[in-house]
């Protein structure tokens, strides 16, 4: 009871919850170690492995917080849809769909296409770029978290239709052993 009542001491508990804490670092993520985060006017974020050609802390400094979370959100769907592709791709030779053909689009020509405009808007533009509405009232920064959120979407869909494949192969493998094992 002293050593609990001590908080200065550890205790056998929270030593084995640290531990474990440590290796349950979310794989998508690097460590969150100085060299691995950026560091930005709202705040530090862990650097958008996915996006490293696309973004830097200077990019996404000039960007809204809200258009920063979803690009990071893109990131980590990003992440997981080329591991899970791939290691698909492996398994079985899987057609490049329009919807992957889109994304890669999407990631590699639109994303810093739109950025370059929002860039260049901020350096030469700061004040009207804030507060004229364009577009159905929309700043340019609504269009840039806008263009984002259909990016984010169509990530979704696109994680939709590998986890469909993957459940139906499932499926297919129930299926056959149901018939195999019946009497």
């Amino acid at each position: 009871m002293a050593q609990v009542s001590d908080s200065q001491s550890s205790t056998p508990l929270t030593d084995r919850y640290l531990s474990n804490r440590a290796q349950r670092r979310p794989t998508n993520r690097p460590p969150f170690d100085p060299d691995t985060l950026w560091y930005l006017k709202h705040g530090r974020c862990p650097i958008m492995t996915e996006l490293v050609d696309v973004v830097d802390e200077t990019t996404l400094n000039a960007m809204p917080i809200e258009a920063v979370a979803i690009l990071d959100r893109i990131n980590g769907k990003l992440k997981r849809y080329r591991e899970w592709s791939s290691e698909l791709n492996e398994q079985q030779q899987q057609q490049h769909n329009e919807r992957q053909f889109v994304i890669d689009k999407l990631v590699s020509e639109s994303i810093p296409e739109a950025l370059h405009h929002y860039e260049q808007l901020q350096r030469f533009s700061p004040h009207r770029t804030k507060n004229n509405m364009v577009q159905g009232k929309m700043t340019a920064g609504d269009m840039l978290t806008d263009l984002f959120l259909e990016i984010d979407y169509e990530l979704d869909e696109l994680l939709d239709e590998l986890h469909q494949t993957v459940l139906n192969r499932l499926a297919s493998t129930h299926r056959y052993v149901k018939s195999r094992t019946q009497s």
